[in-house]
């Protein structure tokens, strides 16, 4: 189960194994919006086609998903001049045609190989997914599903060597060794809006890591990925129990288990943190140690106009962008309670606040303003209905946020046409203190009245 401390994804999982038959999953099942793929056994001999299916219009299909349970795939579409018409075998849809969609065509194989050797049930959003799909539904999408296939610009042949750095971060205990050689590395010099992911792990590693440098170069790369910069996949890394990586191009089968990034994630952020607090004035170094969200914009600003310090700072953003899913195990993400969507109730107005302040922190970007709430929907639990104007998206997002949380200040209008990242729509909440005041629990209480 075990090597060396690092955790193997599949064995950790299957421990978790998710209850299918709680409500919220079957209230899935029953949505007219939620169809599937059905890959049958005998279809790479030409014997049956692939067919979509609504197992909410099917009683027999809805037992079997019920049953046997589905799997997902996450994806980056990539630009629109780079998608060609699907090729491979037809997928004939729910009105006997046989379905149009546009994928760009290094992945077609890859996606073709995936979906004849998983018979059963499939979701691909290219196929599965309408116009009147409500946003809300994705969340539970990834949540309840068998497993999750996600499909990264990155060579296969590398997975081995990002594993070798995991494998070695799995067994570090004290970080003082590695906090100590990379305070000297960075000793001096200021942060830069261009620095990359394989400066920032140069510093953190190139004076510690005694494996081969090309490990940590390809752990760079790995997260430099475009998968890891888009709004969508944020919660297709995190809700799935089940995650595994793969090349979107290569023709070999490789794999990588989501769970390589727990070690990394946590290793790294202790070492860049602790490195940060000793750069601290001893006035906030407690503020620090109670909550790194609640710092005050003077001392973020601080932090960023201090030479070393201000490499940790950036340091620990880049850290934040890709460590959700540790936070998802913290908070109970895999808790057997499935009373809520998640492992932990986000109906619950701390935990929902806690995640829109590291949505602050995030520079993931979308194709449409609109997805970056969209986006999120399903992390958050909202139900929000699907608008085209970014305005109506707003408010409604205003609005079912207001009800959790109504102590919060979120202005009536707000241009999503203008913002470049998640940074620039969340970080109104980045400085909310989670602990609730007085006021704020008395609203509460109003409204349960």
């Amino acid at each position: 189960m075990q090597n060396g401390g690092y955790i193997s994804q599949d064995v950790y999982e299957i421990s978790k194994k998710p209850t299918v038959n709680d409500m919220k999953t079957k209230k899935l099942f029953r949505n007219r919006e939620f169809r599937l793929i059905h890959v049958p056994n005998e279809v790479d001999k030409g014997a049956q086609p692939m067919t979509i299916v609504t197992p909410a219009l099917n009683y027999y299909i809805y037992n079997e998903v019920l049953r046997d349970g589905y799997y997902t795939l996450s994806h980056v579409w990539g630009p629109e001049e780079e998608w060609e018409t699907w090729r491979g075998h037809g997928i004939t849809g729910t009105n006997g045609k046989t379905v149009e969609a546009k994928v760009r065509p290094k992945k077609q194989n890859v996606i073709l190989r995936l979906l004849l050797s998983h018979p059963g049930f499939w979701w691909i959003d290219v196929f599965c997914a309408q116009t009147k799909t409500p946003p809300s539904i994705m969340g539970y999408i990834y949540r309840f599903c068998r497993k999750c296939y996600a499909l990264v610009d990155f060579r296969s042949t590398e997975f081995s060597r990002v594993e070798a750095v995991s494998r070695r971060l799995a067994t570090v205990g004290s970080v003082d060794c590695i906090a100590n050689a990379y305070k000297k590395r960075i000793h001096g010099r200021m942060s830069s809006a261009s620095q990359t992911w394989h400066e920032s792990l140069d510093d953190l590693l190139g004076g510690w890591y005694d494996g081969d440098p090309d490990d940590v170069k390809a752990l760079a790369d790995f997260l430099s990925c475009r998968w890891f910069t888009r709004v969508w996949t944020l919660q297709e890394y995190a809700l799935p129990r089940i995650l595994i990586f793969m090349s979107e191009s290569d023709s070999e089968f490789r794999r990588l288990a989501r769970g390589c990034m727990i070690p990394f994630t946590d290793v790294l952020r202790r070492v860049a943190y602790e490195v940060f607090l000793r750069y601290m004035r001893s006035a906030t170094h407690e503020e620090y140690l109670y909550h790194y969200d609640s710092v005050t914009r003077e001392e973020h600003e601080y932090a960023s106009s201090t030479p070393g310090l201000s490499r940790c700072y950036l340091d620990l953003r880049r850290f934040d962008a890709i460590d959700i899913f540790n936070d998802f195990c913290s908070w109970g993400r895999f808790s057997e309670d499935s009373t809520s969507s998640l492992g932990f109730d986000v109906s619950n107005s701390t935990n929902l606040v806690l995640l829109l302040k590291k949505f602050a922190r995030l520079p993931r970007t979308c194709m449409y303003p609109r997805d970056y709430i969209y986006g999120v929907a399903g992390l958050l639990d909202l139900d929000i209905p699907f608008e085209e104007d970014d305005e109506d998206v707003w408010d409604h997002f205003r609005m079912a946020v207001l009800k959790r949380a109504p102590y919060l200040k979120i202005p009536e209008t707000f241009p999503l046409s203008n913002t470049m990242s998640m940074q620039d729509v969340y970080k109104m909440f980045s400085s909310v203190d989670t602990r609730p005041t007085f006021n704020a629990i008395q609203a509460m209480e109003n409204m349960s009245l």
